[in-house]
């Protein structure tokens, strides 16, 4: 990793999810994207601009890299950062393990997906998305 011996330069201005942002005509733009444009060259839409130093708010251009989502995630795994809360653990979940399995008898016995919905305070379509195993696949059913 070069450059890792000098400080970040951290962005003062506004934040969203962490990672500084500039708003320009009609468009919004990663402040680190926009740096590392400016020190280097413009990037592919199709390709990101990466952390070295893991602070989402560093706009330093030795900090930052061009890489792929995929890169992106392996990196994200290597260094510890990647742990996605998924089920119960999720601070977004309606729903228990213990309940998926229920809607998950309740659909091989043919009760519709707007009952389960309404039984359970979540939408048809969050119903449909574990019928499909779109959502809670981890999840052991009959």
């Amino acid at each position: 990793m070069p450059h890792m011996d000098t400080p970040c330069w951290v962005w003062t201005g506004r934040l969203s999810l962490g990672y500084g942002r500039l708003y320009g005509y009609k468009r919004q733009i990663k402040a680190h994207r926009y740096s590392y444009c400016v020190a280097h060259s413009d990037v592919p839409a199709t390709q990101n601009v990466l952390h070295h130093c893991d602070n989402r708010a560093c706009v330093r251009p030795e900090h930052l890299y061009a890489g792929t989502q995929k890169d992106n995630n392996r990196d994200a795994k290597e260094r510890g950062r990647f742990n996605p809360a998924r089920g119960e653990r999720s601070g977004k979940a309606k729903l228990t393990e213990a309940d998926v399995v229920l809607i998950a008898k309740s659909i091989s016995a043919r009760v519709t997906l707007s009952k389960l919905a309404e039984e359970y305070g979540v939408t048809s379509h969050a119903i449909r998305s574990i019928k499909v195993r779109r959502t809670w696949r981890h999840v052991e059913r009959p």
